[in-house]
């Protein structure tokens, strides 16, 4: 997300986010996702690399979940 456009993300339905190293977000665009996402938005998150390249990317995706919703256990994601 650039910064400044986080309103942005509600110009599609589907936010797709790829990666291998750690995703680290600022509060603002966790907050802008999880607008998004009580909009109605999709998020999909995907390690790409080989093999155990996306172990990084994986975690800090476990770790945005569960920032994006920290009342609902329903949202966690399984340990990579």
């Amino acid at each position: 997300l650039e910064p400044g456009r986080e309103a942005d993300l509600h110009d599609a339905p589907i936010l797709y986010v790829t990666g291998y190293a750690d995703m680290n977000l600022s509060d603002a665009e966790v907050a802008a996702v999880r607008e998004f996402l009580n909009r109605g938005g999709t998020l999909l998150l995907s390690t790409c690399g080989p093999t155990g390249a996306g172990v990084r990317f994986g975690r800090s995706c476990e770790g945005l979940v569960a920032k994006l919703f920290p009342d609902h256990p329903e949202f966690r994601l399984a340990p990579v």
